[in-house]
């Protein structure tokens, strides 16, 4: 994807510096000068439960570390900064620092390493593992702090540090310079070798933050001549990594050091060590620390919760200390129990719906004895009518539980060709229909069918993330369109829309009744999309999960317009009509010979979808609809309820939708109000304050270019509404305090 935007303003920022960056000719005190200059960019980050300094004692002096706390933190992250060995220090990561202890429930400490050329390799090293000892030993803070977990992580350079650091710990486990157990270590665009003939050293579009030319520059000043051969300084050339902490890997898209870094990722996955990895899309080198500056901070933030999450998994809270450490120095042989496959490169492009990770998040607080107030997620508690799940029993007494047809049961497929094609005005046969388990399955089908490799596929962001998750994944480009506000809520900026389209652009994914916003098209905007799509001989997914969610008005369809029938697949799923989202129905309408390809992929794929599911969704289409109407009824009343209680909270604004289950308030000045840094901030205090879950804009894909407002998603479909206004009502108590 391209540059991140927020990452491009802040890289013009630094060109107009007058400082010099690290390069030839420029000397270490200018490099040093350039870094402070940008040292107070961004904002403060959020109070912590405690903050404690420790001067630890190295061979020739001292250095310092700083803990940051939380109340009950439940590990303990040694982080090393980056830097290129040469500048910076762990002034510059306080406000990532208190950001990360408050989002991971974790101790974060700051080693505050001495730097190159006045002390070069390998004190930088030797200072990491004395600041590792000093937290595991005896860190003051919160009781029982020395006892938790330990992790190491750095990014950059302290990547490089963090790294080394966990394969030593791994030799030296039995001996008597045996460092602390490690329970995982997270790399964040780590220095890995010292090629700078890599693809991404090369790439002039990667020289960006970080050249070849700085990246030369370090490497001169930390390990000059040979000496950088040693895995010590490059631990890509380590022989084996087999027994060494769980790893997590995060390298960006726009970096000379994304290659070594993921060829270390390689290794660590031959050795059986690798946890996760991922490349962020559209970053560039030096975000992470950037707190309240750029997005790709906060998002880092998120998964580095994750990544303890799984190390804490795999680990016991075994000793740490080296009198209680098992194992043995040399490495195990890697036998079958421990192999690790080479994942394919094309997961790296793999995103995911990412209200999960907030759902992660809520059961968490929840654990804790909390009360949550679950408006993230768009499942609704409701029951499937009684006359839907008495067909389905039926089904099974019945025997229909085996394979059956690919495309669909017949019965089905005439059903919803019957049904579909009244309601949207289409002339639809069997022949249209197939049948899949869940909406999602035709998104990925589409994609597959239509779009090749480097086909450019506009997609709607705000917007459901599956949608740009699926067309990287498939090798596409994934092109946003963007919407903007109005009195009535949001439309799509049509000039932005057709300024995006280019020859190599294919595709348009259309969601009208849009998941977040609730935006619904006017006619016009209507016919104007599809106009685009005629003219540019554009394949059109429409989208129409939300068809039948309205509480007033008449929904049409796209493909009911003048020459769309022939190049739309519509989206239908049983999910919000029937309260069916765990059941998992859903159909793509397509023209025929579309269908026929993806009958094709389902039988690859899944073989067919469950067959007493589907005749379940024969009953749903052509039995008894009131249980869809008393459905529909008390989402009315829920919309109201949510409506009113955000629309009277000072600081959010919002428009009161006909369709969907969502509401999409505009909380830019309650965010201010309560002094946040921004959206994720706020709604992660929020959750701790009250107990309100919800989303944010930056689960549905990263801001574009202009926005300046900032957004929340509330789901109501999960909520019944008196509790939807007791929790909304402790949310605007706290807002308004």
């Amino acid at each position: 994807m391209p540059l991140e935007p927020e990452s491009a303003k802040f890289l013009d920022r630094v060109r107009s510096l007058p400082s010099r960056r690290p390069g030839p000719g420029v000397s270490v005190d200018e490099a040093r000068d350039a870094t402070a200059a940008t040292a107070d960019w961004g904002r403060p980050g959020p109070d912590v439960a405690s903050i404690v300094n420790v001067e630890v004692g190295v061979p020739g002096g001292s250095i310092a570390v700083r803990v940051f706390s939380p109340a009950r933190p439940r590990a303990v992250i040694g982080y090393l900064h980056g830097g290129g060995w040469v500048i910076g220090d762990i002034a510059g990561f306080d406000a990532f620092a208190r950001a990360l202890t408050n989002a991971s429930d974790c101790a974060v400490a700051l080693i505050n390493y001495r730097k190159a050329p006045e002390f070069p390799f390998p004190t930088a090293l030797s200072d990491a593992e004395a600041g590792l000892r000093q937290i595991a030993d005896d860190v003051p803070g919160p009781a029982g702090v020395s006892a938790l977990p330990l992790i190491i992580a750095g990014d950059s350079a302290g990547g490089n540090l963090a790294a080394v650091v966990a394969r030593r710990e791994r030799d030296r486990r039995l001996s008597a310079r045996a460092l602390p157990r490690l329970a995982g270590q997270i790399l964040i665009y780590p220095v890995t070798d010292h090629d700078f003939d890599t693809a991404s050293y090369r790439d002039a579009g990667n020289q960006l933050f970080l050249t070849r030319d700085a990246m030369i520059w370090y490497w001169d000043h930390y390990a000059p001549g040979d000496v950088r051969d040693d895995p010590d300084a490059s631990p890509l050339r380590a022989a084996d990594l087999r027994g060494i902490a769980p790893a997590a890997v995060v390298t960006a898209e726009y970096d000379v050091l994304r290659d070594e870094g993921e060829a270390y990722a390689d290794k660590l996955a031959d050795a059986g060590a690798l946890l996760a990895r991922t490349r962020m899309a559209g970053q560039t080198h030096g975000f992470a620390n950037r707190y309240g500056l750029l997005p790709g901070s906060a998002e880092l933030i998120g998964m580095i919760r994750q990544f303890v999450d799984g190390f804490l998994r795999r680990s016991s809270e075994s000793a740490r200390k080296p009198g209680n450490n098992e194992g043995t120095a040399a490495p195990r042989p890697n036998t079958g129990r421990s192999f690790s496959m080479k994942l394919a490169e094309r997961l790296n492009r793999l995103g995911t719906e990412t209200a999960f990770a907030v759902s992660a998040a809520a059961a968490d607080w929840a654990g804790r004895g909390n009360t949550i107030y679950p408006f993230h997620l768009g499942d609704i508690d409701l029951p499937t009518p009684a006359n839907i799940a008495a067909a389905m029993d039926r089904a099974v007494r019945d025997g229909k539980t085996g394979y059956c047809p690919g495309g669909g049961i017949p019965q089905l497929r005439e059903a919803l060709a019957a049904d579909v094609g009244a309601r949207r005005g289409l002339a639809l046969g069997p022949g249209n229909i197939t049948i899949h388990p869940g909406g999602k399955p035709v998104i990925t089908k589409f994609i597959q069918a239509v779009m090749n490799s480097g086909d450019e596929v506009l997609y709607p962001n705000p917007g459901y993330p599956i949608y740009e998750s699926q067309i990287d994944y498939f090798g596409g480009v994934a092109v946003p369109y963007r919407y903007v506000p109005d009195a009535s809520g949001f439309r799509i900026d049509l000039d932005r829309l057709r300024a995006s389209i280019t020859p190599k652009t294919t595709v348009l994914i259309y969601n009208d009744l849009q998941n977040p916003i609730s935006a619904e098209s006017t006619q016009q905007e209507k016919e104007a999309v599809a106009a685009l799509a005629i003219e540019h001989d554009l394949a059109v997914l429409s989208d129409e999960a939300y068809f039948d969610m309205r509480y007033s008005g008449e929904s049409t369809s796209i493909a009911s317009l003048p020459g769309m029938a022939g190049r739309t697949v519509i989206l239908y799923t049983f999910s919000k009509k029937y309260a069916m989202t765990g059941w998992r129905l859903g159909a793509a309408i397509a023209p025929e010979d579309v269908s026929d390809v993806f009958a094709k992929l389902s039988t690859n794929n899944e073989s067919c979808t469950t067959q007493f599911v589907q005749e379940a969704g024969v009953e749903a289409l052509t039995g008894d609809q009131s249980g869809a109407g008393a459905i529909l009824a008390t989402l009315r009343g829920r919309r109201d309820a949510a409506y009113e209680a955000l629309a009277g909270t000072r600081g959010i604004s919002l428009a009161k939708p006909e369709a969907t289950f969502y509401l999409f308030p505009d909380i830019t000045d309650a965010v201010h109000a309560k002094g946040m840094n921004g959206m994720q901030e706020f709604a992660d205090a929020a959750l701790h304050a009250t107990g309100v879950s919800f989303c944010t804009r930056l689960h549905f894909g990263r801001p574009q270019p202009g926005e300046d407002r900032l957004y929340a998603r509330f789901a109501y479909s999960g909520l019944p509404a008196e509790k939807i206004r007791e929790g909304l009502g402790r949310l605007r108590q706290w807002i308004e305090a």
